[in-house]
């Protein structure tokens, strides 16, 4: 722009005809002009439309100059450490075209005014190619965080499994229980836990086993595990609902732990089911003696006496009990005590004493 100035100061400096001076008369025929002024006209002209040519360019520059500089593409890393969203080619604009400013024609129209030398556009950038797939060689390396989508969360690979040679546990076959021939023979060998084992396994695979239920229940108490057999009896009964050996098993149990009302009323359970079941009504006798009711304790005895194959310690209950209450019955028993063999010489000489007593 000061170079235009320059030129428009330079063509005010000029010398004009004086107004004061008279018009000149001319001839017929007009002096021909002087080649020096027509060609420093058209050089006036030629250096204005360069001008004019060079600020319409300044002017199309400034605004790309100003704008941020494309991204230049680079190789990405091996791992690039931003993830970057794929771009799709419905998502991928054109660039806009950018306008070029156009001169102006000049009003003045002069014929006498020779034709300024036209100025060549500048080319029109090419039409945008159409759009595709970018690849990660045009992707840019630095990103704003603005344009950075978010991370998704992270998910760990899945591991390949080689395919399993081996049916699923479910479908496995059971290991069949042991039958109980053999866990007696292991407890004959004096194997005691690997016989429990065993018992365990089985009574997984077939809980209704009631023998295997009063073999475990006979393999604690043989290891004195009293509270183990306890507790093992009350699921046993659960499961099973009833069983006699269990039962009275339970009211030896309690009696030892000294809760007699809970062992009689077992075995009254079971005598209701079972009179004649000696060894429950040996048991519930010698409760009765404890509890000083020798006259019921005598009746069960008297019972136990009267069955076929009666032992000497039905009647050495019995003399114990009736000693004070019926003698003449109490010597009978004291008499059968007296020649039982298989009474202890302390217990015979016990009975030869109270014979002797009540004579």
């Amino acid at each position: 722009m000061s170079l235009l100035n320059q030129v428009l100061r330079d063509l005010e400096k000029r010398p004009r005809p004086d107004a004061t001076q008279p018009p000149l008369r001319l001839a017929a025929t007009p002096p021909a002009a002087a080649p020096g002024a027509s060609r420093r006209r058209r050089l006036a002209w030629l250096a204005t439309g360069g001008l004019i040519l060079a600020g319409g360019l300044a002017l199309w520059w400034w605004p790309q100059a100003r704008q941020a500089p494309a991204p230049v593409p680079m190789l990405p890393s091996a791992e690039p450490r931003t993830q970057v969203q794929a771009v799709t080619p419905e998502s991928a604009t054109p660039p806009a075209p950018v306008a070029i400013p156009r001169e102006k024609p000049s009003a003045d129209k002069s014929s006498s005014t020779p034709k300024m030398a036209k100025a060549k556009a500048p080319a029109q950038p090419p039409a945008p190619a159409a759009p595709k797939t970018p690849s990660a060689d045009d992707l840019p390396l630095h990103i704003s965080m603005a344009e950075t989508p978010p991370r998704p969360a992270h998910r760990p690979k899945p591991k390949k499994t080689k395919a399993a040679s081996r049916p699923p546990a479910q479908l496995r076959k059971t290991p069949a229980p042991a039958p109980l021939a053999q866990i007696r023979r292991l407890i004959a060998h004096g194997e005691l836990s690997l016989a429990e084992e065993r018992l365990q396994q089985r009574l997984r695979a077939v809980p209704s086993d009631r023998a295997a239920h009063q073999l475990l229940v006979g393999l604690l108490l043989r290891g004195e595990r009293r509270d183990e057999a306890l507790a093992q009896i009350e699921r046993s009964l659960t499961r099973l609902g009833y069983d006699d050996k269990l039962l009275l098993l339970r009211a030896r149990l309690l009696a030892d732990r000294g809760q007699t009302g809970a062992a009689l009323r077992d075995l009254e359970t079971l005598l209701a089911r079972h009179p004649d079941d000696r060894e429950a009504m040996r048991l519930v006798a010698a409760l009765y003696r404890q509890q000083g009711e020798s006259l019921r304790a005598g009746r069960l005895y008297q019972r136990l006496t009267a069955l076929p194959g009666a032992e000497a310690r039905d009647w050495l209950g019995l003399a114990l009990s009736l000693d004070e209450h019926d003698p003449t019955l109490a010597r009978v028993a004291w008499q059968r005590v007296l020649t039982a063999p298989e009474l202890t010489a302390a217990v015979r000489d016990y009975a030869r004493r109270r014979l002797e007593d009540h004579p």
